[in-house]
């Protein structure tokens, strides 16, 4: 799963792999868990929880990688 992500990193700073094979995670489901790929090689597990809760995780990780300069959020 992480050496498929990276790949994604070409593309972006940030890249979200859900574990698809778990139990209770994906489509038809309120949760996911996976990991959370950023383009300078840090890789956070993101544990089971509510998809809400992981997007707002995400959305930290993005938006913290902006620092002071927002203009690119419009």
């Amino acid at each position: 799963m992480v050496e498929s992500a990276k790949e994604y990193l070409e593309f972006a700073d940030v890249v979200y792999a859900n574990d698809v094979g778990r139990e209770g995670v994906g489509f038809g489901s309120d949760t996911t868990a996976g990991i959370l790929l950023k383009k300078d090689g840090k890789i956070d597990e993101i544990k089971l929880m509510r998809k809400i809760e992981a997007a707002e995780l995400i959305l930290d990780a993005a938006t913290s990688m902006l620092g002071s300069d927002r203009s690119a959020i419009r």
